[in-house]
């Protein structure tokens, strides 16, 4: 399967992958990437972005970058978007 059509399929999966993070999704709409697959999500209380990492990045790395996320998040200083985690707690 081609990078297009994995992204076709995630893009219809969208609305289940936010629902495992609380979000009703309303709308989705496919952002430009070069290596990821990113989509911004709507739901009735606001806006989301769902970024999917395809391959190459292990569980480790993808944890080190949604920690340091929100730890930037935290101090207010820089406006970067703060992770969510899922329904049962996990990053």
């Amino acid at each position: 399967m081609n990078h297009e059509a994995r992204l076709a399929l995630l893009e219809a999966a969208a609305p289940q992958l936010g629902a495992a993070y609380g979000i009703e999704v309303l709308r989705v709409r496919r952002m430009p990437s070069i290596s990821r697959a990113v989509f911004a999500l709507e739901d009735a209380s606001g806006r989301y972005v769902l970024r999917v990492h395809l391959a190459g990045e292990s569980r480790i790395q993808l944890d080190s970058l949604l920690i340091w996320l929100r730890s930037l998040a935290v101090t207010g200083r820089l406006c970067v978007p703060c992770p969510l985690a899922t329904a049962q707690g996990a990053l």
